[in-house]
């Protein structure tokens, strides 16, 4: 998982911010967002963590959302 700014993608005042989550073995893009104005990546992520999507699944994250309430479903879905 992890968000990028798309930087000189338009003429807004706020770039587009885009956070996603792809399998690395398959190359397949799992869910892509975009990460509101007075967002960050920390609760655009929060209603995404669900079970059925770590489970199973070696999870990589940045630093910024490695927080306790964020990975509790990685460990209970079964991931180290």
């Amino acid at each position: 998982m992890d968000g990028k700014t798309l930087r000189a993608t338009s003429t807004q005042a706020h770039p587009v911010h885009q956070l996603s989550c792809s399998d690395v073995t398959t190359g397949t893009v799992l869910w892509q967002c975009h990460v509101g104005e007075k967002q960050n990546e920390i609760s655009a992520l929060k209603p995404l963590m669900t079970p059925s999507l770590v489970k199973g699944r070696m999870v990589t994250l940045d630093a910024m959302p490695t927080q306790r309430e964020l990975c509790a479903p990685v460990h209970r879905g079964g991931v180290a």
